[in-house]
């Protein structure tokens, strides 16, 4: 059986973050998904919704709440959610007719409040579609598609729609991994190469050679990813920049996941997780944080376009997945009603809630 690690040192200043600074602690404070074998993979702009995956169905998690089930598609026994948009209206993700441990004719979702989960289509002639990214207001998908020549293709649903090829048909294997919050940005891979692609410009590679961009900040202004062995941060400004290892004997790492702002990149590194900012470089991301002795083999980090949340994927003694959540940096406790500015409404917020008293 394994353990939810529901240590309420941790849990309750997490619950309670506009209450405390996770410095004062000494480590950032985390909370562990409870569910059947959680595996978390994104989180939302602020953090407060995390996706993934649980046994064989998709999940939407909230600390006030819990562990959400999305659903299931009729005829489909697995479910993976893999990204979610930044104001946490629209989830996408993939399901499968098996629940094995391989993908058997996936088709891409998308999931709403309002909507449930659906497929989105495939394209002509096609059996195989994964999502993997999704802009603001879940408008914009990204992913890869199958073509009736079992060719993958980086693909964009608008509106649910029917899927677009993103790059001239040329006979090279693409696919889409992630678009910025307006949709106007996607990055992916190209031929073993990462892209960059734009409306405007069309599809531009930016890394040659084993290379991929994983994600992209807000604006598109930043992109992330894989180059050779090494992990990459983008922009037309300084072009690509080499974020290097977590240690000198590591062999390889990958950004996956990169702030609104491109100031914030997590990834991993041989066998370890890591956030890299410009001021300190790369740094252990679970390095400030009180991981209990029996959890081990993290990765799939992501980090929220605020940067104040971050999860982790470990797995404990038996094998059994864990996703952490981790809170970063605790909300200023001035900006009362959480939303992102200090400003006269947090003042009315804050003598209305002491006016009606505990």
């Amino acid at each position: 059986m394994m353990s939810y690690l529901t240590d309420s040192r941790r849990v309750l200043p997490f619950l309670a973050a506009t209450a405390i600074s996770s410095v004062a602690f000494g480590v950032h404070p985390w909370q562990a998904i409870v569910g059947p074998y959680p595996r978390a993979f994104a989180c939302s702009g602020n953090g407060s919704v995390v996706v993934g995956a649980f046994g064989g169905g998709a999940f939407r998690w909230t600390s006030d709440l819990g562990m959400e089930d999305l659903g299931q598609i009729p005829g489909r026994q697995r479910h993976e959610a893999r990204a979610v948009s930044p104001d946490a209206t629209a989830i996408v993700g993939w399901s499968s007719p098996d629940n094995g441990v391989g993908i058997s004719s996936p088709r891409a979702f998308r999931w709403t409040r309002t909507g449930g989960i659906s497929d989105l289509p495939n394209l002509p002639g096609g059996d195989f579609a994964i999502a993997w990214g999704v802009s603001g207001y879940g408008t914009i998908v990204v992913g890869q598609g199958m073509t009736s020549t079992n060719s993958s293709r980086a693909v964009m649903w608008v509106n649910a729609g029917t899927p677009q090829q993103l790059i001239p048909d040329d006979g090279i294997a693409s696919l889409a991994y992630a678009v910025n919050a307006d949709g106007s940005v996607v990055a992916g891979s190209h031929g073993g190469n990462a892209f960059r692609w734009t409306a405007a410009d069309g599809m531009v590679e930016i890394a040659f050679g084993n290379s991929a961009a994983y994600a992209v900040s807000t604006d598109g202004s930043f992109v992330v990813g894989l180059h050779g062995s090494r992990a990459f941060r983008w922009s037309a400004s300084a072009g690509l920049q080499d974020l290097g290892l977590l240690s000198p004997t590591d062999q390889s790492s990958v950004a996956m996941g990169v702030s609104a702002d491109g100031e914030s990149v997590v990834g991993e590194s041989w066998g370890k997780v890591f956030i890299w900012t410009a001021a300190t470089g790369m740094r252990d991301l679970l390095a400030d944080v009180d991981v209990p002795n029996n959890l081990r083999s993290p990765s799939q980090p992501s980090i929220s376009a605020d940067a104040t949340v971050a999860t982790v994927l470990m797995h404990d003694e038996s094998g059994a997945p864990v996703s952490l959540v981790i809170r970063l940096i605790a909300p200023c406790r001035a900006d009362f009603n959480g939303d992102g500015q200090v400003d006269f409404f947090d003042y009315l917020d804050f003598v209305d809630a002491f006016s009606i008293g505990c």
